[in-house]
Formats: C-alpha cells, sequence, structure tokens
C-alpha cells in the first residue's frame, strides 16, 4: 500500500551506506593519510550529523512544501562532496606519480599532505551536513505521507 515509503527507506539507506565504509580505505591507501588523520576525518560526521539533523528538520518542518526539494538538493550536494573527495584521490595520485616517474627521493622527510587533509575535512564536513540528515528527512516524510496510518511505520 505504501510502497514509495518502502523505496524510498531502500534508495536512501542504500545510497549513504554505500560509500562512508569505505573512506578509511580511500584515505589511507589513495590519500595516503596517517592513521590519526583518518580518525580525525572520520570522526567529523557523527559530531556534524548530530547538528545538521535538528537544522534541516526544522527547515522542512517551517517549509512543508519545499520538503522533496530539500532532500534533493542536500542529497545532490552531499554527493558533489563525495566526488570531490575523490577528484582529491585523484589530484594526489598524479603528483605522486609524477614524482616516481622523476625518481625523486622522499628522504627530506617527506611532503605535507595539510592542505590536503584540511580540503578533504571540509568536504567531509559538507557531506556530513548536507546528505547525511536526510535519514531524518526521510522519516519526516514518511510521517507525513502515512498521515492517520503512522501506526503503519516500520511496517
Amino acid at each position: 500500500m505504501y510502497l514509495l515509503c518502502k523505496l524510498l527507506y531502500i534508495t536512501v539507506f542504500g545510497l549513504l551506506t554505500a560509500c562512508p565504509p569505505y573512506f578509511a580505505l580511500y584515505y589511507h591507501n589513495v590519500l595516503r593519510f596517517s592513521s590519526d588523520q583518518i580518525g580525525f576525518t572520520i570522526a567529523i560526521a557523527p559530531f556534524v550529523q548530530s547538528i545538521a539533523c535538528p537544522i534541516w528538520a526544522y527547515v522542512v518542518d517551517k517549509r512543508p512544501k519545499l520538503h522533496g526539494v530539500t532532500m534533493a538538493i542536500t542529497g545532490c550536494i552531499g554527493c558533489l562532496s563525495v566526488m570531490c573527495i575523490m577528484g582529491i584521490g585523484h589530484y594526489v595520485q598524479a603528483i605522486h606519480d609524477a614524482v616516481d616517474f622523476m625518481s625523486f627521493s622522499h628522504a627530506s622527510g617527506g611532503d605535507s599532505n595539510g592542505s590536503i587533509v584540511v580540503a578533504t575535512c571540509a568536504l567531509s564536513l559538507a557531506f556530513a551536513f548536507f546528505a547525511l540528515p536526510n535519514v531524518a528527512l526521510v522519516d519526516s516524510a514518511v510521517m507525513k505521507i502515512l498521515g492517520p496510518n503512522k501506526i503503519l511505520y516500520g511496517k
């Protein structure tokens, strides 16, 4: 009966759980982050999400006609931030391939990747602020769709 609600949940959970489990591997193998940098970058999401969910829920509660548009825009911005993180990875790979090709030595203490860490943290913050609250927004949308049949929530 409420097929749209079920499809909405399947879609949002599928999209939001496809990428984050692999961030640590990507940060280590492609961006060449240290374990401290990986931990710091990944720890951003839960803290930002705890602030972002109430903010976006408040926005869609104040403007119910923009609920779907808000979910779409925030999802697109979150997806764009993940794609930008992947772009940083291509940049880092190109730099390291060029250095390896020209056979330079990293014996001088290595190059600092501080700017790459800052950019990745900023994009992780954008992902956490825009994409992760979509689960709360979907919950809110489903409750609105169910209307007087809220007892069916979760079935």
